[in-house]
């Protein structure tokens, strides 16, 4: 069997990387275009998808054999009954790995493929376990664009969308440049 899910999606990931990065050019270029503005947080939007959905299929590659998954963080985290990460004993960069070490992610619906024992279809798990495993560095940058996410998703406030293209442009396409270039140097293996 062919290790080609998440290599399909990453090819689509890349195109839609490609247009992040012109958005925030252009929106850098001319700050106070409102069209621009809503660009750069769809073009954030549906990168952000692409992202965790290509962690999802890379981790589910990972579990059946087909990707190597180098080295692992030690610590540990627990999740509340909200599903909201609660910070550990483990040092502060630390505290969103091991989400199978949860007692909550054992009683989850059957909402897709499972990961270490949880439920990795939710954006939240696959996360953390990108995390645990040392493909995503700043776990917390990467819950906070969940959230913005969540938050452009549902709600448009200029206000709110002010400092969503704010984090956008200080924090979350660095953070996305890691993690693409991750998936690009292993698909290049």
């Amino acid at each position: 069997m062919q290790d080609v899910r998440w290599q399909q999606r990453f090819e689509n990931l890349e195109k839609a990387f490609k247009h992040l990065h012109e958005a925030e050019q252009a929106t850098r270029q001319f700050p106070k275009n409102y069209l621009y503005q809503i660009a750069l947080i769809g073009a954030f939007q549906f990168t952000f998808e692409l992202s965790w959905k290509t962690l999802k299929d890379y981790l589910y590659r990972a579990q059946e054999g087909f990707v190597n998954l180098d080295s692992a963080r030690q610590s540990k985290i627990d999740l509340n009954e909200r599903d909201h990460c609660t910070p550990c004993k483990a040092s502060e960069e630390d505290r969103f790995c091991e989400a199978a070490a949860s007692p909550n992610s054992q009683n989850l619906p059957a909402r897709g493929i499972k990961y270490n024992g949880i439920d990795a279809s939710l954006p939240r798990e696959v996360i953390k376990q990108a995390f645990h495993h040392e493909i995503i560095q700043d776990g917390q940058t990467w819950i906070q664009m969940l959230e913005d996410r969540n938050l452009m998703a549902h709600v448009y406030q200029e206000e709110t969308a002010i400092a969503v293209m704010d984090n956008i442009q200080k924090n979350y396409i660095a953070a996305i440049d890691q993690v693409f270039h991750f998936l690009k140097e292993k698909r290049s293996n």
